[in-house]
């Protein structure tokens, strides 16, 4: 992050909800012709805390523009929603309140012998994969090892995943999370993360190998101070999904229109922004790291495989915080080491 370039703000509206936008409209065009005469409304969730760096206020207009659009262009009625959390869309989701919707892929997998899902697509990454790699990171001058009733800041967008991974790397060292870090917090992307360990003012962050490849590429000294202590396998945080008694020739249009979104100059705009070159359809080898690191978990411990959404010594983000690229990470960056 210390190549001190000009940079641009991005649009302010969060990468994902834009992506999910473009795919429904688009998707509303597609399905146009079948539901030309039908009074059924297409409804669909996102709940926000699989969304990465996005404020509630943000996600609502998204949605409320997204709804406009789609109704005054196409004719027909839609209606999408925005959960504060999984703990609340869940039940909304069993209800069958839902036809499309992002989740967890361990929610997923929690719940799909609970009600019917169909997984459709997940994003793509530049390497093909999209699966990803957490990391725990300390400052060299504070090992992990070192640690004790420590502060740990988790960046958003992967859930109770990054914490289940934690709880492992820990076990095998005859520690428990609770041993290690006495204060857990989220930080609403990688720089808000990172920096805090970098600085001191943190122990140690959880986040996602790509995202601190930009942070390194941009900026050498923060990948010099912060210290890899582990890396987690390829996992996979979110699917787009349909409930499986949706009409089979629907699921065909969603997936359809889905993997060839990349191919229009919106859609490929949009997916260039967030990091994803194309979204790709799901296949069930992609879940096997986190169906995996669930079964481990499960044989450690007899509680249920997935544990409560926050525990008392987490914290949940600022619900207004502004959304930031990595641009904007980059010119905190600097800003901050030219201060320190």
């Amino acid at each position: 992050m210390f190549l001190f370039l000009p940079m641009q703000r991005a649009p302010r509206l969060d990468r994902i909800l834009n992506l999910a936008a473009v795919l429904l409209i688009h998707l509303a065009v597609g399905l146009s012709s079948a539901q030309e005469n039908s009074d059924k409304i297409f409804r669909s969730a996102f709940p926000l805390d699989s969304l990465k760096n996005v404020a509630r206020s943000d996600a609502q207009v998204s949605a409320n523009i997204l709804i406009k659009r789609v109704i005054e262009a196409q004719g027909y009625q839609y209606a999408t929603s925005t959960p504060e959390n999984h703990s609340e869309f869940i039940p909304r989701m069993l209800a069958g309140e839902f036809d499309m919707f992002l989740m967890f892929a361990y929610e997923y997998i929690r719940q799909r012998d609970n009600y019917g899902i169909t997984p459709q697509v997940v994003g793509s990454m530049e390497s093909e994969d999209p699966r990803h790699r957490l990391l725990l990171l300390t400052n060299t001058e504070k090992p992990l090892e070192s640690i004790s009733g420590g502060t740990l800041i988790i960046q958003v967008g992967t859930g109770e995943l990054s914490r289940i991974w934690l709880e492992e790397e820990l076990a095998k060292q005859g520690k428990s999370v609770d041993d290690v870090f006495t204060n857990i917090e989220t930080g609403s992307n990688v720089g808000k993360a990172a920096l805090p360990v970098f600085f001191k003012k943190a122990d140690a962050c959880i986040v996602t190998e790509e995202s601190f490849d930009i942070v390194k590429e941009l900026n050498p000294q923060v990948g010099t101070r912060l210290k890899t202590a582990a890396v987690s396998e390829p996992l996979l945080s979110t699917i787009i999904c349909l409930r499986s008694d949706y009409q089979e020739i629907r699921k065909g249009q969603v997936k359809d229109v889905a993997v060839n979104l990349h191919k229009t100059p919106d859609g490929s705009q949009l997916l260039t922004m967030m990091g994803v070159k194309k979204l790709v359809p799901f296949e069930p080898h992609l879940i096997e790291g986190v169906e995996k690191l669930l079964r481990t978990r499960e044989a450690r411990i007899s509680d249920p495989v997935m544990p409560e959404v926050l525990s008392e010594n987490e914290t949940e983000p600022n619900e207004d915080s502004p959304s930031e690229d990595s641009n904007i990470v980059a010119s905190q960056l600097n800003e901050d080491l030219e201060n320190e």
